[in-house]
C-alpha cells in the first residue's frame, strides 16, 4: 500500500489541475466542482455503523381479504401508500325462501257425522268370538204356533219354552170388522168438547167411527178404571170391560163381579216386579184362558179414576182424567173390534 500511494497523489494532482484550466463555459451550468478532497492516511479511520432495515416480504405487499359482500372493490392508495388492498367476494349470496303454511281442511256439517263415527271406530274395544255364549234366548228354542178356536174367534196359542216350565201364551188374532164409513164433513155435529179436535184431526179415524151421536151429542162422566198388562190392557166403565190387547183387537165383557162373594185378589205370586189384576179385572183375566194368556201379568196395579164417555155410530171414544190419550174404539161397543190411542184429552 505504500508504494501505490504516490500514485493515487500524483492522479488527483493532475485532476485538480485539470479542473483549474478548463473554460466556464464547458461545465455544465449546475456544476459544481469540489474545494475540498480528502485523500487516504495511514491513520485508522473510525466506522460508523448503521442498520439496515430487512427488505420487505413481497407477500405482504398486496393484502388481498376475501369477504361475503357481492361486487368488487378497489380502494387507489393515497401518495404515501404502497400497497392496494382488493376485496374480492368468494360466494354468492341466495335467499333462502321462507316455509309458506298449509291450511288445515275444514271440517263441514256434512264431515261431523262421518268424523264422529271414525272417533267412535278408535275407541271401540273389538271383543273376541267367543266372549257371548252360544244360545241367548232364556226362553228356550223357537215358540211353536198351535191353531186353536175359543168361543167362535180363532186365536193362536203359542208355547214358549224355557225354564222347569213351559208358559203358554194365546194371542187373539186381531179380528176384522166391516164398519160403514161417513165423511165427517156430513155429520151434523161434531163430537163434543176435546174429542171433536181429535175427531177432526184424524179424518181416517173419523170416518171409521161415523157420526157422534145425541142431538146434539153429549159426553157422559161415569167412574172408570185402567190398568196395564204385559201386552195390553184392561178398562172398566162403571159395569162394562174391555180387554184390549197389543195386537190390535178388544173383547168386551159384561162385570159380574159381586163384591164379598167374589174373591177380591188372586191365590197366585206373580213373578218379581209384575202384578195380578183385582175384582172385576181379576175375574175376567181368571175366568177367561185367553185373556190371561192374552195379556199375561200386570205391569201396574189397578188404578182407579173418572172417564168421560162419548159413543158414535160405530165405536167409543174414551178419556181418562189426567191422562193425554183417548182410547178410540172402532166397532160394536158389546162385541169386539179394533181400538187404537190418539193424542188429546176431553
Amino acid at each position: 500500500m505504500r508504494g501505490v500511494r504516490p500514485y493515487l497523489i500524483l492522479v488527483l494532482s493532475l485532476l485538480v489541475a485539470l479542473a483549474a484550466c478548463t473554460p466556464e463555459e464547458a461545465l455544465p451550468t449546475q456544476a459544481v466542482l469540489p474545494t475540498l478532497a480528502q485523500l487516504p492516511t495511514d491513520a485508522a479511520q473510525p466506522i460508523t455503523r448503521t442498520s439496515t432495515p430487512a427488505p420487505p416480504d413481497p407477500e405482504e405487499a398486496q393484502i388481498a381479504i376475501e369477504r361475503t359482500v357481492p361486487g368488487t372493490l378497489t380502494q387507489t392508495p393515497t401518495p404515501s401508500e404502497t400497497a392496494t388492498v382488493t376485496v374480492t367476494a368468494s360466494q354468492t349470496i341466495t335467499d333462502t325462501p321462507s316455509p309458506t303454511a298449509t291450511d288445515l281442511p275444514t271440517i263441514g256439517p256434512d264431515d261431523r257425522p262421518l268424523m264422529g263415527l271414525m272417533d267412535y271406530a278408535a275407541q271401540v274395544t273389538l271383543l273376541p268370538t267367543d266372549f257371548f255364549p252360544a244360545d241367548l234366548t232364556p226362553l228356550g228354542p223357537p215358540p211353536t204356533q198351535i191353531p186353536v178356536t175359543v168361543s167362535g174367534v180363532e186365536i193362536i196359542s203359542t208355547s214358549i219354552g224355557g225354564g222347569n216350565v213351559p208358559v203358554t201364551v194365546v194371542t187373539p188374532i186381531t179380528p176384522v170388522v166391516s164398519v160403514p164409513t161417513s165423511s165427517a164433513g156430513t155429520c151434523p155435529f161434531l163430537p163434543p168438547g176435546g174429542f171433536a179436535t181429535a175427531y177432526a184431526n184424524n179424518p181416517d179415524l173419523a170416518n171409521q167411527l161415523g157420526c157422534a151421536l145425541g142431538n146434539p151429542p153429549t159426553a157422559t162422566v161415569i167412574p172408570g178404571a185402567y190398568q196395564t198388562f204385559q201386552q195390553g190392557r184392561m178398562v172398566w166403565l162403571s159395569g162394562d170391560i174391555y180387554v184390549l190387547y197389543s195386537t190390535g183387537g178388544y173383547e168386551y165383557y159384561a162385570d159380574t163381579y159381586v163384591d164379598g162373594s167374589d174373591p177380591e185378589t188372586s191365590s197366585e205370586t206373580p213373578p218379581d216386579g209384575l202384578f195380578a189384576p183385582l175384582r172385576g179385572f181379576l175375574k175376567v183375566w181368571s175366568n177367561n184362558a185367553t185373556v190371561r194368556s192374552g195379556l199375561g201379568w200386570g205391569l201396574t196395579d189397578e188404578i182407579g179414576s173418572q172417564a168421560t164417555v162419548a159413543d158414535f155410530a160405530n165405536g167409543r171414544m174414551i178419556s181418562f182424567e189426567g191422562r193425554t190419550e183417548i182410547i178410540v174404539l172402532i166397532g160394536p161397543v158389546n162385541s169386539i173390534g179394533s181400538w187404537r190411542t190418539v193424542a188429546g184429552q176431553y
